[in-house]
C-alpha cells in the first residue's frame, strides 16, 4: 500500500485503495494534481485546490463503478425554514457492514478521508488511524463495481 504523495491528496489515494488502481493513475485521470495555491492566507495544506468528491464520483462512473452517498445522521430540512431540521439516523453500521468505500471527516480539527476496505480502516496518511473511533464522519461514498449488480 502506498501512502498519499502529499498533504491534500488524501482523497483520490483512499479511493485508488478501494478501486484497486495506483494513486498516480487516479491523480491522472482526474486532470490536476490538487496542488494548485487558491487560499494563500490559509496554511497548509488548506490553502491548496486539493481534491472534491464529485470528481471522484464522475471518474469512478466512466470507470465502471457507481458510488452511493451516506451521512451518517442526515438532516430533512422544514419547507420554506419553518421549524428546525429533522434528524434522520441511517443504520450506518449495517451500510458500512460488507462494503468498500471512502469515508470524508475529521480527525483533531483536520479535514481528511480514508478508505474502508473489507472491514478495515485504510488510512493514506500512512496509518495514523486504525479504527473509525477517533474520525469524526462527514460522509461515506460506498464504491460497487457496475457489473456486480444483478441483471434487472
Amino acid at each position: 500500500m502506498t501512502y498519499q504523495p502529499n498533504r491534500w491528496s488524501c482523497l483520490p489515494t483512499a479511493w485508488s485503495y478501494v478501486i484497486g488502481w495506483p494513486t498516480w493513475s487516479v491523480i491522472k485521470a482526474i486532470g490536476h494534481d490538487g496542488s494548485e495555491i487558491r487560499w494563500p492566507n490559509l496554511t497548509e495544506p488548506n490553502c491548496r485546490r486539493g481534491f472534491h468528491p464529485q470528481e471522484l464520483i464522475y471518474l469512478g462512473d466512466r470507470l465502471g463503478f457507481v458510488t452511493t452517498t451516506y451521512e451518517p445522521i442526515a438532516m430533512l430540512e422544514s419547507p420554506g425554514g419553518i421549524g428546525g431540521p429533522v434528524e434522520i439516523h441511517l443504520p450506518f453500521e449495517k451500510i458500512l457492514d460488507g462494503s468498500n468505500g471512502v469515508l470524508t471527516g475529521e480527525i483533531n480539527g483536520q479535514r481528511h478521508a480514508i478508505a474502508w476496505v473489507n472491514g478495515k480502516v485504510l488510512d493514506p496518511s500512512g496509518g495514523r488511524l486504525t479504527t473509525l473511533d477517533d474520525f469524526q464522519i462527514q460522509t461515506y461514498y460506498r464504491i460497487k463495481s457496475k457489473w456486480s449488480y444483478p441483471p434487472i
